[in-house]
């Protein structure tokens, strides 16, 4: 509910903005008041009875039931993110969301198409290029998921998953020195976890 009262909140505030703006314009009449006040009550009306109520509570009461561990119906949340997404793809939380859902439950090549496709608007996104590398590699495409490494770290050279990720491909596409040249590099910058660096042994034995 408080999505729905923020923008109740918002519509009030601009219309406000417009009638005092109005009002100390030189184009004011009570014609053009009257005409911008019934505009706002009307738009107002027609979002609120025309759309879905428990949208606005949807991703909250679906976070909450994640938290508490209550049963959750997974193609559920595929199609209602599709939906959402169908009006308003520039919702970056939702491909997120709707990308992992279609991998956890099985549906990976709807997984990597969602990943792609919320590239398109967030070309530049650390999670999407994260994720979709960490995908493609899953998928033993290690050359694309170079490339996809390669330019979050061209963007995020900060970016610590990335350049585990790209030590891990390195070594999968038996890369030694490249691999041992990052993993020397990120060992100054932090603290390697054991079981990683257990796991980089094991990619060096295969």
């Amino acid at each position: 509910m408080t999505n729905l009262i923020f923008f109740c909140t918002s519509l009030l505030i601009i219309s406000t903005v417009v009638v005092i703006f109005l009002l100390r314009s030189s184009i004011f009449s009570k014609k053009v008041l009257i005409t911008s006040i019934s505009i706002s009550i009307l738009t107002a009306t027609i979002y609120i009875f025309k759309s879905d109520l428990k949208s606005f509570t949807y991703l909250n009461d679906l976070k909450n039931n994640i938290e508490q561990g209550n049963d959750i119906n997974a193609n559920e949340v595929i199609i209602f993110l599709e939906k959402k997404l169908n009006k308003n793809p520039k919702d970056i939380d939702a491909w997120l969301v709707l990308a992992r859902t279609c991998l956890i439950t099985g549906h990976i090549q709807k997984s990597e198409l969602y990943y792609f496709k919320a590239l398109k608007y967030f070309p530049e996104n650390q999670d999407l290029l994260l994720e979709t590398a960490i995908l493609k590699k899953s998928n033993f495409d290690f050359e694309n998921s170079i490339t996809y490494v390669n330019k979050l770290l061209n963007l995020y050279p900060e970016n610590i998953p990335a350049k585990m990720l790209y030590i891990e491909l390195m070594l999968h596409t038996g890369e030694l020195k490249k691999a041992n040249r990052s993993l020397n590099e990120l060992s100054k910058e932090t603290d390697l976890d054991s079981s990683w660096l257990e796991k980089l042994n094991d990619i060096k034995s295969n």
